[in-house]
Parts: structure tokens; sequence; C-alpha cells
């Protein structure tokens, strides 16, 4: 994780995810990289390279990271 000071950070032109709570995943790109952050922490952002951002994607969609709660092993 990266901090970007607040005038760099208001220069990007930040995507914002459709959500509920108003603590939503917002993405940028600069300088070749694509940032991700949370709306709640606009100075906090994690910094991928393209290749780092199609993976993670890939396993977004395959679901990877499902860190939902399965209950206790029988």
């Amino acid at each position: 994780m990266i901090e970007l000071h607040r005038s760099r950070v208001s220069r990007l032109e930040w995507t914002r995810s459709e959500c509920e709570s108003g603590a939503c995943v917002e993405v940028a790109t600069e300088h070749g990289y694509v940032l991700v952050r949370s709306s709640t922490l606009p100075l906090e952002v994690i910094r991928f390279t393209p290749e780092e951002w199609t993976t993670f994607l890939f396993d977004v969609k395959r679901d990877a990271f499902d860190l939902v709660d399965q209950g206790e092993p029988d």
C-alpha cells in the first residue's frame, strides 16, 4: 500500500463502484499503474501494474478471494 499526497489524489479521475454502504471501491490510473482505494480512506492506495491488475481481476471473477465465512468444518 502506498500513501498519496492529498493534492496528487485530487488530480486523479477516480471511478467509483456502485455500493450502498458508503465505503465504495474507487479505481484510477496514473503513469501506467492501476490505483485502487476505499472511498473512506482516500489517501491509502494499492497500486497494481497492468499485469497484476489483470491477474487480480481474473482471480476475483473466479472467486479466489471468497472470504465469506463458510461455517465450522465438519
